[in-house]
Parts: C-alpha cells; structure tokens; sequence
C-alpha cells in the first residue's frame, strides 16, 4: 500500500496529506471545479492545492491567497 505524500499548499502554505496516488479516497475529488477554473489552476501553480483553498477558488474566491506577514 502507498503511503501519501505530505505536501505544502502553494496557495496558503498549510501542510496537508495528498492523495493522488488513490484518486478515490483524494480530498480533491469533492471539489467540482469549472473549466476555466481549472485551467487557470494549472497556468499559477504546478503542484496539488489543499482543500481549503480548493472550495476557496470553487467559491470565486481567487487563486491567489494573500498571507500574512
């Protein structure tokens, strides 16, 4: 059995367990995302968002998270 990968949002910088190596038990498969959402996804960040930030930009709420300093 594959062990998932932790990984660190591009967007918000939060730590989450990706699980892409299982696409049925993957967070991101609840998010339903518009063609052109997804397309901008892939032109700003070439690695897996956390769910957050996934219902965030399924939201309209952008692609881009300001954080703070």
């Amino acid at each position: 059995m594959l062990k998932h990968e932790e990984k660190t949002c591009p967007r918000c910088g939060r730590t989450f367990e990706c699980k892409a190596n299982n696409p049925v038990r993957c967070e991101c498969a609840l998010v339903e995302l518009d063609d052109r959402a997804l397309q901008a996804l892939h032109g700003c960040y070439a690695d897996c968002l956390c769910l957050d930030c996934l219902r965030a930009i399924a939201a309209g709420q952008g692609l881009h998270l300001e954080r703070a300093l």
